[in-house]
Order: C-alpha cells, then sequence, then structure tokens
C-alpha cells in the first residue's frame, strides 16, 4: 500500500451528462415500477418508477454520494436519481476501476457533520490509486466479503478464502 500513489479527489472523477430532469421527486417514488430509484439514503433502492424519460442508462457504472448522509452506493445498471442531495461521480477510467473506487472512497474518513453537506470534506480528500489489475483484485476480493456480510453467509466467506 506504501507504493500506491494518491490522488486529490477532484482529478478522479469526470464530468457526467446526469442533471436535474434524471432526478425524481420522493413523493413520486412508489413501491413498483419498471426502473429502480437511487437516492441518498441507507437502502440501497428507494423505490421505483416508470418515468423513461429520467432514467440514467448511459455512462455506467457510476458512483452515488449522499452529499447529507455520505452514503456510497455503485451503480451498474439503469436507474432514475432520488432528489436533491445526491452527487453522481464517474471515476477516470484511465486511472480507475469503477468498483475499485467505490470502496476507495467507502475507506476515506469523511467526518459526519450531521444534516449538512459533506461533499465539500469529500473534494479534499486524496484517493489511493494501485495499478488497475490490483484494483481490479482488490475490488473482486471486497465484493465476496461485501456479499458474505449482505447475506450473513460467513460459511460462504470462509469457504471462498
Amino acid at each position: 500500500m506504501a507504493s500506491w500513489r494518491y490522488i486529490e479527489f477532484p482529478e478522479t472523477i469526470r464530468r457526467t451528462t446526469v442533471g436535474r430532469e434524471n432526478q425524481i421527486l420522493s413523493a413520486d417514488i412508489q413501491a413498483t415500477g419498471r426502473f429502480p430509484v437511487v437516492d441518498q439514503g441507507q437502502a440501497f433502492i428507494s423505490g421505483y418508477s416508470d418515468a423513461v424519460e429520467r432514467v440514467i442508462g448511459d455512462d455506467l457504472p457510476l458512483v452515488i454520494f449522499g452529499d447529507h448522509t455520505r452514503c456510497l452506493k455503485h451503480v451498474d445498471f439503469p436507474f432514475i436519481l432520488g432528489a436533491d442531495g445526491t452527487k453522481v461521480l464517474k471515476p477516470e477510467e484511465d486511472l480507475f476501476d469503477a468498483k475499485f473506487f467505490y470502496y476507495a472512497l467507502m475507506s476515506l474518513d469523511i467526518p459526519n457533520r450531521g444534516y449538512n453537506r459533506h461533499f465539500t470534506l469529500l473534494k479534499e480528500k486524496k484517493v489511493p490509486r494501485p495499478e488497475k489489475d490490483e484494483q481490479r483484485k482488490i475490488a473482486g476480493v471486497l465484493g465476496v466479503v461485501q456479499r458474505a456480510i449482505e447475506l450473513g453467509d460467513v460459511v460462504y466467506f470462509y469457504h471462498f478464502m
């Protein structure tokens, strides 16, 4: 890890075409629908909608950062963006594997300032950047660990190791 480069956060991402036209109000989120809605809340998917004109389906995968909640989500499927407080991040593909980037951001210490904005704190951070092959390996292992935790399947995890 000591040999990894660290990159200033603003240099790790690139602009996306995602805008307000992709957002849906909380009141318009349904229990069922064609497309999942991803917002800044704790739940990975906050609900569903059939609003096809709001779907984000290009330039995937993306990382969603909850500006108020500090929640991070790796999204690799077409979705609709929840209302305010979400930052859509696209890692620089020349520098980062998207899944590794998500895990790298999860490892950063971003102090909780309550229901205030946290993106300014994220912009001050440096992100570790090992070589891409190593990023993919790390992301693969962390993905297995994350699935084992989510499923409560410790036996599966030990079997993998």
